[in-house]
């Protein structure tokens, strides 16, 4: 009844006032963090209702900067709108292969099947491992140094692959196909694996044009 429109809130001082509005934000924050699928608890419900002038859109019911759901995977996240992407673009996977977010130190996000058929991301301590041009495979002896992706031998000429190795490329993001190096083309990483996580769909691979 005090917060209501005829409510005790509004019939003292500003400063009164002002105390009922901070106990409602106070008590929304609270709410919506508890509840973040309720949208009678968010804090926003469009981006009219946030400081646009500082780049703030309404983003899960908060007025945050941020650039999850452009379609393009920041350094700070894991996957930005593709199917099973998390709405906060953090996960479901381990981390980014492209930035390494959020390994800890030392460690990399590394690409590997470890899991029968399914390729996979995961934060693991750096060791040596082969780089551009070498030969590669996905278990842990022969994977590729971090922000690289194993592909068919044929995509590299210079390449002289041991066996059914591969071999090593760049990562690129599909979403930002201008990122590979001149003389190179992003195409889509996941038309080499039969079961490859949709969250990860972001994913290319720059192969020489």
């Amino acid at each position: 009844m005090g917060f209501g429109e005829n409510g005790s809130c509004w019939q003292g001082s500003d400063a009164e006032a002002q105390l009922c509005i901070d106990a409602c934000r106070s008590a929304l924050e609270m709410y919506n963090e508890l509840f973040p699928e309720e949208m009678t608890c968010a804090q926003c419900h469009a981006d009219s209702e946030c400081d646009t002038t500082a780049g703030e859109v309404c983003f899960l019911g908060n007025c945050a900067v941020t650039s999850c759901g452009d379609g393009v995977v920041d350094p700070t996240e894991m996957c930005d709108s593709q199917p099973s992407c998390d709405e906060d673009c953090q996960g479901p996977q381990q981390c980014n292969p492209l930035s390494n977010y959020p390994c800890p130190e030392f460690e990399v996000c590394y690409l590997d099947d470890q899991q029968p058929d399914l390729l996979d991301a995961h934060c693991s301590q750096e060791f040596s491992a082969a780089g551009l041009g070498q030969s590669c495979g996905f278990d842990v002896s022969r994977r590729c140094v971090d922000r690289m992706g194993c592909v068919p031998k044929d995509f590299d000429p210079t390449c002289i692959a041991l066996g059914d190795d591969g071999c090593c490329q760049p990562l690129c993001d599909l979403g930002v196909p201008e990122s590979c190096e001149m003389g190179r083309t992003c195409i889509a990483y996941q038309d080499y694996f039969g079961a490859f996580p949709p969250e990860l769909g972001f994913l290319g691979v720059c192969v020489l044009s």
